[in-house]
């Protein structure tokens, strides 16, 4: 485990992101959670999918 200051920096020292979970800690998560986030990561990279990337997020009440 290794910490960056955000999931852009995380991402790009990984050689495939997809085989890595990226999880901001603002607090202590229980196992149960972190087991969770975990399978949920697992489930969305199998299908294909990933976790939104906070670096890209817009409001969408902004294209109103």
């Amino acid at each position: 485990m290794k910490a960056y200051p955000t999931k852009v920096d995380a991402t790009r020292f990984q050689l495939h992101e997809t085989q890595c979970a990226y999880l901001c800690l603002t607090g202590i998560p229980t196992l149960g959670e972190l087991r969770l986030f975990l399978d949920t990561c697992e489930d969305l990279y199998d299908a294909g999918l990933k976790l939104a990337d906070p670096a890209t997020y817009f409001n969408p009440e902004a294209l109103l």
